[in-house]
């Protein structure tokens, strides 16, 4: 019997393909190797004999009644096309993986894709590798977004397109993580089973949910990423992601209709956070009370700057204080602090004044130091 695996699960990364795999893992009917390689397709010497040999290798256990042998990677869905990025995916990435896979396990070969809302989408895959540390703190969202595929891998209508130049669309299933698999799995369930010709249910009590189909949500002005480290995602970053994601979603509602209902939904609720003025974020890391006391004001503030900072002072976004000297970040060219009532150690020098910092290439000129008793503001004229 050939050893060839026969089913890819294409991804798409941080949209629910693991949840697939795992759910088609306990069918008698299944082959899942214990030590899949999801980077094989990957890479760019796939074809090399050595490669494929060792790859084939981990499917040798499979049994006759295992009719279909899966190989599952979240970044199988990731094409390269030049015309949309020429550095995304990156030059390690086999950037001829449609063409890699039709060749060598050829053109039988059944794909499954898992499609999540691509803003939702990609604000996972932000979080994620602002976790890691792959994304320099203070990075905004739609600052990182070329790279690591945060914004690219969301372009699905791209990605199919390849796909479908080396296989036929009969012999590929989309599955749409919302609704088909939370908060009722049974709907990707029915279509796997019709799709490869199961003779069982899928469908068990102990099935879990996909984590994956959890949307993130705002908190006050700002989507939180839980993390000190990582940015919070603000409306000017769900702009960003639903204006270069437009046409996708354009061209995957003429191809899906209905089923995308739930994303129309999702689209909307983005749009109204989006659509919103430009507001200060939460103070990350800073006790609950000073909080408590800047949500809706735009700070990004250094722990310590945040417990000596002013009850009185608020800041329109995008401020940011580092300990005791006042920067900015803005597309408008100029912020304004406004000082009103005290600071936390007396009486502001220049009480119920406003001070504009000017700005050049986006970064403020402090100037006009101004102190309280114990500590020195940086302010502007």
């Amino acid at each position: 019997m050939t050893t060839t695996p026969n089913l890819l699960i294409l991804g798409a990364q941080f949209a629910g393909s693991s949840w697939i795999r795992s759910v088609l893992k306990g069918h008698p009917e299944v082959f899942c190797p214990e030590k899949d390689d999801p980077s094989f397709l990957n890479r760019p010497d796939c074809e090399s004999p050595e490669q494929l040999r060792n790859y084939l290798a981990s499917f040798g256990a499979a049994s006759p009644r295992q009719r279909w042998r899966v190989n599952h990677s979240a970044a199988y869905f990731w094409t390269f096309d030049p015309a949309r990025s020429t550095t995304q995916p990156p030059e390690s990435h086999n950037r001829a993986l449609p063409q890699s896979a039709f060749r060598l396990l050829g053109g039988e070969t059944r794909l499954v894709v898992s499609l999540r809302h691509p803003v939702q989408r990609a604000i996972s895959a932000f979080l994620h590798h602002g976790r890691l540390g792959r994304i320099p703190p203070g990075t905004p969202l739609r600052e990182a977004a070329g790279r690591m595929g945060i914004l690219d891998i969301g372009h699905y209508d791209q990605h199919l397109a390849q796909w479908l130049e080396h296989f036929p669309p009969e012999q590929l299933l989309a599955i749409i993580l919302e609704p088909e698999t939370c908060p009722d799995p049974a709907p990707a369930c029915r279509a796997l089973e019709e799709f490869l010709g199961l003779s069982s249910p899928l469908l068990r009590k102990d099935l879990p949910i996909s984590t994956e189909a959890r949307p993130a949500r705002p908190e006050g002005a700002v989507i939180p990423t839980g993390n000190p480290g990582v940015e919070p995602i603000r409306p000017a970053d769900v702009r960003y992601l639903l204006d270069r994601y437009a046409r996708t979603l354009d061209a995957l509602k003429s191809r899906f209709g209905d089923r995308l209902a739930a994303w129309d939904a999702e689209t909307e609720l983005l749009r109204k956070f989006a659509d919103r003025p430009e507001r200060p974020a939460v103070v990350q890391g800073a006790p609950r009370p000073l909080r408590d006391r800047l949500v809706d004001a735009g700070l990004d503030v250094h722990l310590e700057a945040a417990n000596a900072a002013a009850k009185g002072l608020e800041f329109e976004a995008p401020a940011r204080i580092w300990k005791a000297l006042v920067h900015g970040r803005c597309r408008l060219g100029a912020f304004w602090l406004c000082c009103a009532n005290r600071l936390r150690d007396g009486p502001l020098p220049f009480p119920e004044q406003t001070y504009p910092t000017a700005s050049v290439m986006g970064l403020p000129r402090p100037v006009k130091p101004f102190s309280t008793a114990t500590r020195t503001w940086n302010s502007a004229t």
